[in-house]
């Protein structure tokens, strides 16, 4: 079973993920030994008793990690730099957009069509026929997304601001979406239609 968060990154960055198989440590053992051969050509090499910046402390590890991108492979002709530059003509470009870790909860829609975000105390909304229904929200420093059976019903931008709201107007029932284009120019139009005298009252 993979994370939520694990399979999002994934489908972010179209791989796969291949679970290591469960009571068969051998299936992790090359990963263990990567973190053993990068704590001993990188860790271990880092200055002692010395105070870094962080932009020092950056420096020194890409140093370390250049010369063991460059070493040669154990029983191989070639190092890992050069089998980068190999492989690197059959690999997709990145996504425009960096991946956000994801922050997953069950919610229920409210009487008037949104859901609330209590961690931003923000309200969005969702179209009028789930209202009562339990979506699952997932959001992120961006994002807000809800899911009904895993379809996706709505998307927002993430907004920080609290007890305001965030309504697409065709989430809204026909009768409540009139409602939504009452603002002073409305009205003046109306009155304007009925005389002018109405218009200069109102």
């Amino acid at each position: 079973q993979l994370n939520e968060n694990f399979k999002a990154f994934a489908d972010h960055y179209g791989v796969y993920i291949v679970p290591a198989r469960s009571r068969k440590p051998k299936d992790k053992a090359h990963v263990e030994n990567m973190v053993k051969i990068i704590y001993q050509r990188i860790y271990a090499d880092l200055p002692e008793n010395q105070i870094l910046t962080l932009t020092e402390l950056n420096f020194a590890i890409r140093a370390h990690l250049k010369v063991h991108n460059e070493t040669l492979l154990t029983d191989r002709d070639y190092s890992r730099t050069m089998q980068l530059k190999i492989e690197l003509p059959y690999l997709e470009p990145l996504p425009a957009t960096r991946f956000e870790m994801l922050t997953i909860k069950l919610v229920t829609v409210m009487k008037n069509g949104h859901i609330y975000l209590s961690e931003d105390q923000h309200y969005y909304s969702v179209p009028y026929e789930l209202i009562g229904k339990k979506l699952k929200l997932q959001y992120s420093k961006s994002k807000v997304a809800l899911y009904k059976n895993y379809e996706l019903v709505a998307t927002h931008k993430r907004i920080r601001s609290p007890h305001n709201y965030t309504t697409v107007p065709e989430h809204m029932p026909p009768q409540h979406r009139y409602v939504t284009e009452w603002n002073p120019a409305f009205f003046m139009d109306k009155a304007k239609a009925i005389d002018p005298e109405v218009e200069y009252y109102i």
